[in-house]
């Protein structure tokens, strides 16, 4: 992610934003799932903890400092932005690789779920948002990446379903 993002030059914009429209969204989806108090209890302090990673990062940013790394602790890379993509790239394989590993040993809390699930759909949303100004290129955790694949995939279909029924009604 570090190179694709060093490679866009400043060309960016984030998508895993928490905006009113996002609480919004997630406020729908507790009440639809009928959310234990815990549950909601504990998606407002992840959503608190994801601000205050936000803030973090934006700060290292505009001070050109180390920001936190995944899940707002350090990482702990075997390699630096200076070494080549191939490289960067096969250590977050390695990261990622044990990280599936941990996550597949656990089951995920209800509230980890509903909010993930929440943040796909915003940040697919978005994406789908950008690309009507012109071409985009997603950097997404890997986390999410399949989730928001998807998402974008599914809306490109209903897309086209819909044309192909306007189209067969105009024939």
């Amino acid at each position: 992610m570090s190179a694709a993002l060093s490679a866009a030059r400043g060309e960016t914009v984030g998508v895993d934003g928490i905006d009113a429209g996002f609480l919004r969204r997630l406020a729908t989806t507790l009440r639809a799932e009928d959310a234990s108090s815990t549950t909601v209890r504990r998606t407002a302090r992840s959503v608190a903890g994801i601000g205050r990673r936000a803030v973090a990062c934006r700060f290292a940013a505009v001070t050109g400092r180390e920001g936190p790394g995944p899940n707002g602790g350090s990482a702990n890379y075997d390699c630096t932005a200076a070494d080549d993509p191939a490289t960067q790239a096969a250590d977050e394989q390695r990261h990622r690789s044990r990280s599936r590993s941990l996550l597949a040993a656990v089951e995920r809390p209800h509230a980890d779920r509903v909010l993930d699930s929440t943040r796909e759909a915003a940040m697919a949303r978005r994406l789908v948002s950008l690309r009507r100004e012109g071409s985009v290129v997603a950097v997404v955790g890997f986390d999410h990446l399949d989730a928001v694949a998807d998402r974008l995939r599914d809306g490109a279909d209903r897309l086209r379903d819909g044309a192909d029924r306007l189209r067969d009604g105009a024939e």
